[in-house]
């Protein structure tokens, strides 16, 4: 994708941000450049209530085009097929459509990675994840596909928390509810171990240490209802071990313990081999 294309469709996804838009920033860096496309681009993001700017825009750039198409959708069935023929992201959906299980269908197949993980809660929620339907078996697809993991840049602490998340069948407040598929939790639980590879070892020699008071277990992680700081930290020192060629894990409550722990042992081993200590 050339520079210009990426841009737009920065713009297209981060329009705004706590209370910040682009065209704030514009204002702020003042940038210049001699690539039409690019100064096309940066008058639609000042000017976004101008018909010349938008018109220019929509020509320059296909991705804006079908932004502006699917705004004035008059059916799912139409915005459906504005998002694959464009290769719309969520972010250029409008609010209205977002509800629809016939676009988030044709969502799928090119939603970035870490999106995916963050929607399949409400995939399933709104029946596009079911036994052997063909959403699943493309979620599996996606999950599995470990260069394609390795590209976004996914972590396995995301993995995790999207295995935990999906698998206990609803949200962290309880807003949705969902009937997990069993084919998505194991495609999870094998990209978990997959998403190790996108983590860049610093080739340090580190020591983890990590606590294994009684309080870890029942305390939830900052950040993550769904898992407890025992879990956390045993997933933490998994990240170490399998990254790290120099890396060494130490358990600590009252005293200092050495817990036995190699690289190829999965989640489950090394929260039991650190369950050992509970003071």
């Amino acid at each position: 994708m050339a520079e210009p294309e990426r841009l737009a469709l920065q713009a297209v996804k981060y329009r705004q941000r706590n209370g910040w838009a682009l065209r704030d920033l514009l204002r702020l860096a003042h940038p210049l450049t001699d690539r039409i496309e690019t100064r096309v681009l940066f008058d639609w993001i000042a000017h976004p209530l101008s018909e010349t700017a938008i018109s220019a825009a929509c020509e320059a750039f296909p991705l804006i085009d079908g932004l502006y198409r699917a705004r004035a959708a008059k059916s799912t069935a139409e915005v459906a097929n504005l998002v694959r023929r464009y290769d719309l992201p969520r972010e250029a959906v409008p609010t209205e459509w977002q509800s629809s299980a016939e676009v988030w269908a044709a969502l799928l197949p090119t939603m970035p990675a870490t999106a995916l993980l963050r929607s399949l809660g409400r995939m399933g929620a709104m029946g596009l994840l079911t036994r052997h339907s063909r959403a699943a078996a493309e979620v599996v697809r996606r999950l599995e596909d470990r260069q394609a993991l390795v590209r976004a840049r996914v972590h396995p602490i995301q993995v995790l928390l999207a295995l935990r998340t999906y698998a206990q069948g609803h949200g962290d407040h309880g807003k949705l509810s969902w009937t997990p598929v069993p084919q998505v939790i194991e495609a999870l639980d094998g990209a978990f171990d997959r998403a190790f590879a996108s983590v860049e070892p610093t080739g340090r020699r580190i020591l983890v240490a990590v606590d294994v008071s009684g309080s870890m277990c029942g305390t939830r992680c900052a950040g993550s209802p769904t898992l407890t700081a025992h879990q956390a930290a045993a997933a933490m020192a998994m990240v170490f071990l399998r990254s790290e060629p120099n890396a060494q894990v130490i358990a600590f409550d009252t005293q200092v313990h050495h817990p036995d722990l190699s690289p190829k042992m999965r989640l489950d081993s090394v929260e039991r081999a650190l369950s050992r200590w509970t003071g």
